[in-house]
């Protein structure tokens, strides 16, 4: 016969439990991770503006992308019912050109990740669940 005590770990993924004893369930974790790549040989990506409508900005985008050079953006989830959802923008070299990324993993939908325009960028790599993981090159 199993204790009350036995009943409570049935099901529990222990690899996940936090510090401080509570549980930390991946399929509650909606946060965000864009990686941008600069696939211009002699051209850096500067960066115009970004922000996070949800979640907590864990790791800026660089401020400029050297040529062949690639940035990692982290917002983690928040508190709540939203997920993490953000946006950022560069600058393609003295062109004036610029290109746009948007991306978003909210709590009960598919996560989305648009790139524009898209004779500059490509999302080559996205999970459409769980955690969002993307990969944008820019050409």
């Amino acid at each position: 016969m199993q204790s009350s005590d036995d009943q409570s770990l049935i099901g529990r993924d222990e690899s996940s439990e936090l510090p401080g004893g509570s549980v930390g369930w991946i399929l509650f974790d909606r946060s965000s991770t864009l990686t941008i790549v600069n696939e211009l040989t002699t051209v850096s990506l500067i960066l115009d503006s970004y922000d996070k409508e949800f979640g907590d900005c864990l790791n800026q985008p660089a401020k400029i992308i050297q040529p062949n050079g690639s940035s990692t953006m982290k917002i983690r989830d928040a508190t709540g019912p939203y997920g993490s959802k953000g946006w950022v923008t560069y600058t393609i070299g003295a062109s004036g050109a610029s290109v746009r990324i948007d991306f978003e993993c909210p709590m009960l939908a598919n996560n989305i990740v648009h790139a524009k325009p898209e004779s500059h960028a490509t999302v080559s790599y996205y999970d459409p669940s769980g955690p969002l993981r993307a990969e944008v090159r820019i050409h």
